[in-house]
């Protein structure tokens, strides 16, 4: 067993007891620091990581706003092209309401982004639509619309990518953000073509079996967004079940106000009666999307920036603490060590004052060990 720890043997009886102590006492240091300096690296990536997407949930805010105005300038333009006059003043003040938030939007992109192919075309297809855009014929203005909703939700999505958030480990978060940039947006982008298609043929009065297959598309598209969107509450309620009754109360009035609207438009509407005033579905559209909005702005975005926090703060609190426990222990290390060499020390002196007496012929010298 000796044969083992040799080397250590050898080193050891080349040094002298402060020298032996040294470099126990740095040995120590150098292990607490390195696993502190571990815990710093592991715990700061984890709050970069959460600051970063707390940057992109700010971004995020502003995309979904332009997609909102987008969504309410593509049936007004309908609308008008549909021969409705009384809203050409809402539709002038909408179109300045989405020229601002563009240009809102775009100074608050950084640089890799504003830049970027994607926004480039979103930015050529918003001008496109304002200088052309009542030449073409309803269907194309609004099939226009329509994929510039698509482009600015893409280009939402790679934000998302850019700043971390579709990488969240947290299951809790990561359905929070899912319903946030996809569940949601998709729900309420289907409830708007459905009412934008509903208004159109409404003023036109008449309906072809192509107006139909369409409307039964969406129709079905709607409900499979909303059983998806169904299934990520109930997965956020699992993981966070404070949450899941606020949240709960909330989506159930924007289902069965999509619920309405979907009822709407197959009995004034597919039914062939179109009975149903256009104003009172584009009344009754807009307001289930201000509300879809307001839940997406007014509580999930928020919950999950607070819980982004959270855990920001908690990763904060768990490195200062292990860092002052790492502290205190080398402290405490420091101090029994130092209790260890002058207990050795001591014991050693008193031998050798001992032994000295001893040589001198001072037979009545006792050895007193305190350890």
């Amino acid at each position: 067993m000796k044969s083992l720890f040799s080397p250590a043997i050898a080193l050891m009886n080349r040094l002298g007891y402060n020298k032996k102590f040294a470099l126990l006492w740095l040995m120590s240091l150098a292990a607490i620091v390195m696993l502190v300096y571990s815990l710093f690296v592991s715990l700061s990536q984890v709050i970069r990581t959460s600051q970063l997407e707390l940057e992109g949930i700010t971004l995020i805010k502003h995309t979904s706003q332009t997609i909102h105005v987008i969504q309410q300038l593509r049936w007004l333009s309908a609308d008008l092209l549909g021969g409705d006059e009384a809203v050409q003043e809402l539709f002038s003040d909408k179109e300045e309401e989405a020229a601002k938030i563009f240009d809102t939007t775009e100074r608050k992109l950084p640089a890799r982004l504003s830049g970027s192919g994607e926004w480039n075309n979103i930015k050529e297809s918003w001008r496109r639509l304002r200088h052309d855009g009542f030449s073409w014929t309803v269907g194309d203005n609004i099939a226009a619309y329509t994929r510039l909703v698509k482009q600015v939700h893409s280009f939402e999505v790679i934000v998302a990518d850019q700043y971390r958030l579709t990488t969240e480990s947290e299951l809790g978060k990561y359905y929070l953000i899912d319903t946030a940039i996809n569940k949601l947006p998709d729900s309420l982008e289907h409830l708007g073509q459905l009412g934008t298609y509903g208004v159109e043929i409404l003023n036109k009065r008449q309906i072809t079996e192509t107006d139909k297959i369409s409307l039964y598309g969406i129709l079905a598209k709607l409900y499979a967004s909303n059983n998806l969107l169904g299934a990520n509450l109930e997965k956020i309620g699992l993981d966070n079940p404070r949450l899941q009754s606020s949240l709960s109360a909330a989506f159930s009035e924007v289902f069965d106000a999509e619920r309405q609207i979907a009822d709407i438009v197959r009995s004034g509407i597919l039914n062939g009666h179109l009975t149903t005033p256009p104003e009172e579905l584009y009344k009754s559209t807009s307001a289930v999307l201000d509300s879809g909005y307001l839940l997406l702005h007014g509580s999930l975005l928020p919950i999950t920036e607070m819980l982004i926090k959270e855990r920001i703060a908690q990763s904060e609190r768990t490195l200062y603490m292990n860092i002052g426990l790492a502290l205190l222990l080398l402290l405490v290390v420091g101090y029994f060590s130092a209790g260890i060499y002058f207990s050795i020390i001591g014991s050693i002196q008193s031998l050798a004052r001992s032994s000295r007496a001893f040589a001198g012929g001072d037979l009545r010298a006792r050895v007193r060990l305190e350890t």
